[in-house]
């Protein structure tokens, strides 16, 4: 790795190396620190989660669905017909594998409020994730073109 201790740390941009030490699992085989960011848009744009008792039951069902993944939601934030969710993830499985998971778990509303039986599936298919933050542009742009 190169010295750049002769280069005034201030006159220059960080580089992609750069950044705060990540806290890193362990499976045995491999050290990762795999956080997805991900968007899911409700169908219809149904405004389900205007109601705080069903946004709050939606956080804990896709925690719980995170959770028998091997997963773990770092952070949720729930919106009128939006949910946007930071997922800790082992690093043997593929995002699409995650989501499904966490959104699967999203599943029981369905049986818990008349509104999202309706609706059929919770969330549309199509997602948005990446491995870095999702910017509250994106986050918008998204969720504005999903119905």
């Amino acid at each position: 790795m190169p010295d750049d201790t002769d280069r005034d740390s201030e006159d220059r941009a960080p580089t992609v190396w750069e950044g705060p030490s990540a806290d890193y699992d362990d499976d045995g085989r491999a050290l990762s620190a795999l956080t997805y960011h991900v968007v899911l848009v409700t169908r219809r744009r149904r405004r389900l989660f205007e109601d705080a008792a069903l946004a709050a039951r939606v956080e804990t069902l896709l925690s719980e669905g995170a959770r028998a993944a091997g997963c773990a939601i770092e952070a949720c934030e729930v919106g009128p017909w939006w949910v946007r969710l930071a997922v800790r993830a082992p690093v043997t499985m593929s995002p699409h594998v995650v989501v499904t998971h966490v959104r699967r778990g999203a599943a029981a509303l369905k049986g818990e409020s008349e509104s999202a039986r309706r609706l059929g599936a919770v969330f549309v298919r199509r997602y948005l994730v990446s491995t870095g933050p999702v910017s509250d542009a994106d986050c918008e742009a998204f969720v504005a073109g999903e119905s």
